[in-house]
């Protein structure tokens, strides 16, 4: 061959072998695209990342210039306006897609972006108050949105506001509707571009999921608790219906310990003189069938208009036994006070002998008194959860939560922030607002106000499992909240879903595991490498900070699995198969004294 040729067939080589290479690489991560560099995050791309984290989905944070071929899916926080992008990170948007990426993008305006999404305009309005799926349209997408309550979302109140979150509808050029609001406007669209896909929402993230998340939902919530309210989770399981449709393999970590399908948080609020005696009875209940629940109790030493100082000696002891049968024992506030959503922020400096709540309430006098008496008359006990009294939620709770050593706060009805997640509490009730590590497990279903009697007894079993599975179906949880004032119809209640669910592929605890396995879990990335044979897991932690409840799930094709820690340690696993899906539940080996 003479020198020349020869150079180039080198050349070619060189140029085909990364081509065949990048072809069978793993195509898996999400590219969350930011054009901010280090200017900080928009409150877009936190929601996006916040969606991405929740479904344990697997991302990078990338400029325009470095989208590629390797992600499947890319998600482009918005508005996006004419002048949102230079032009040279339009195109490499465009040609992302172009070359057959997958594209979600947020607030579609300026017309330079119309071609890519098919859409021939755009109209902002306040005044949508639904958002409704289409039957049968992309149903691999929409694999998750199953039911009445996730085909039609709501986005407010129209009998309580004129307006709600913004909105953007979409009239279509040459995309498909997925999604209308009630004026016809498409609400969510896709258009086939080349060879990929591009697909706007009509709505932000940060609006549609976050907003809520603060307080400020536009009361979205169709029930206040009692009833299946999945409005903000349709955004998250949508992402999640796109990501295991496009990535190859879909990997992602499982929403509930040990692989199982839903999870049911068991609480009891102790905030009446009964309930301490009470509180006895349902945590052997709870021990019988070998499950554990969270007892808020109110430390109240002082006598009001509303009650008697019920915390005392005669009544605690009743709660050092529900501890010791395994319960966890959290704070329910100092006073359990109708007026907590307007009491002051106060000083830090606080203690149990210093607080003066009738003459001068405080925030942090109810979570750091209340914590302080109980962490001082219970054996080797910690606070660490938290539940207001009436749910009352002012704007500073949560940063008092914070400062005080709470990890834990389980005072939101999920009905009020629309989602049946744990998610990462807000400093404050603002956008924008600082993000604690502090668990938000809002409660789900709720006892009070006369719903549960025992003439109610069998329609509210009824009801609550079926919001029960409504969450089962989509991996998420459901909290239950019963106040230990009665042990006959009540007790009754909770064992028939005991009974059940303890028998079934749930797991079933109390807030703090939940809270501590979600914090865990998000900490958590990984790296994949996939052969012909094998697929290789490379996570960021080593084993022992793993934890024995993780799961990754592994959508399609099954592979020989190897999952090694950061350090290259190899973690066993069991497999579960379920619905087309495996289920590597991690079994990390821990030296002793570890």
């Amino acid at each position: 061959m003479r020198p020349g040729l020869n150079l180039l067939f080198v050349l070619l080589l060189l140029l085909l072998l990364p081509v065949h290479l990048h072809a069978d690489a793993p195509r898996y991560r999400v590219a969350l695209i930011t054009v901010h560099g280090k200017t900080g995050e928009t409150i877009e791309e936190s929601a996006a990342r916040r969606t991405l984290q929740s479904m344990g989905i697997p991302y990078d944070v990338v400029a325009p210039s470095t989208l590629n071929a390797g992600y499947p899916v890319a998600i482009l926080p918005g508005p996006l306006y004419n002048g949102s992008l230079s032009p040279a990170q339009r195109e490499a948007v465009y040609r992302f897609v172009s070359s057959g990426g997958l594209l979600m993008a947020t607030q579609i305006e300026g017309s330079d972006w119309f071609p890519l999404f098919g859409i021939e305009r755009a109209a902002v309005r306040r005044d949508r108050f639904r958002l409704r799926f289409s039957a049968g349209v992309e149903d691999g997408w929409l694999r998750y949105l199953d039911h009445p309550n996730e085909r039609e979302i709501s986005l407010g109140d129209p009998k309580v506001f004129t307006e709600t979150i913004w909105t953007i509808g979409y009239a279509i050029k040459d995309a498909r509707v997925l999604a209308q609001f009630t004026d016809g406007a498409g609400a969510v669209v896709v258009n086939d571009y080349d060879a990929g896909q591009a697909l706007a929402l009509g709505v932000s993230l940060s609006q549609a999921v976050l907003l809520a998340q603060v307080g400020q939902g536009y009361e979205a919530g169709r029930q206040w608790v009692n009833s299946f309210e999945p409005s903000g989770d349709v955004f998250l399981l949508l992402l999640k219906g796109l990501y295991e449709s496009s990535a190859r393999p879909a990997i992602f970590w499982h929403t509930v310990p040990r692989g199982l399908e839903t999870a049911i948080v068991l609480t009891h609020d102790v905030d009446a003189r009964e309930s301490f005696v009470n509180s006895l009875t349902f945590a052997r209940l709870a021990q019988r069938y070998g499950v554990r629940s969270t007892f808020f109790v109110t430390t109240k030493i002082f006598q009001d208009e509303e009650d008697i100082g019920y915390y005392d000696a005669s009544r605690i002891p009743f709660i050092a036994e529900a501890k010791a049968l395994g319960a966890e024992i959290g704070s329910h506030s100092f006073s359990h006070s109708r007026r907590f959503a307007k009491f002051p922020m106060g000083s830090a400096s606080v203690t149990a002998k210093t607080y003066r709540p009738n003459d001068s309430p405080t925030i942090l006098g109810e979570v750091q008194a209340s914590k302080e008496l109980l962490d001082r008359d219970l054996p080797g006990q910690q606070t660490v959860s938290f539940r207001a009294g009436e749910l009352a939620f002012p704007p500073r709770l949560i940063e008092a939560l914070d400062m005080t050593g709470y990890r834990y706060d389980s005072t939101f009805s999920a009905n009020n922030v629309i989602t049946n997640f744990p998610f990462f509490a807000f400093e404050r009730n603002e956008l924008g607002a600082h993000v604690t590590n502090l668990v938000e497990i809002p409660v789900t279903v709720d006892d009070s106000q006369g719903y549960l009697t025992r003439e109610t007894r069998d329609q509210v079993v009824r009801t609550w499992t079926e919001i029960i599975e409504g969450n089962r179906a989509n991996g998420a949880m459901t909290c239950i909240l019963i106040h230990p004032t009665d042990v006959t119809y009540k007790l009754e209640v909770l064992e028939r879903l005991l009974k059940r669910y303890s028998r079934e592929n749930v797991w079933i605890g109390n807030v703090a595991a939940l809270g501590e396995f979600w914090a865990r879990r998000v900490g958590i990335d990984f790296r994949l490498a996939v052969d012909v044979d094998r697929l290789t897991v490379h996570l960021t932690r080593k084993a022992d900070a793993l934890g024995s409840d993780l799961a990754l799930v592994v959508a399609g094709t099954a592979k020989e699995a190897r999952i090694l820690d950061r350090d290259g340690q190899e973690i066993p696993y069991r497999t579960i198969q379920r619905g087309g899906k495996h289920l590597l539940v991690l079994q990390p080996v821990i030296p002793r004294g570890h």
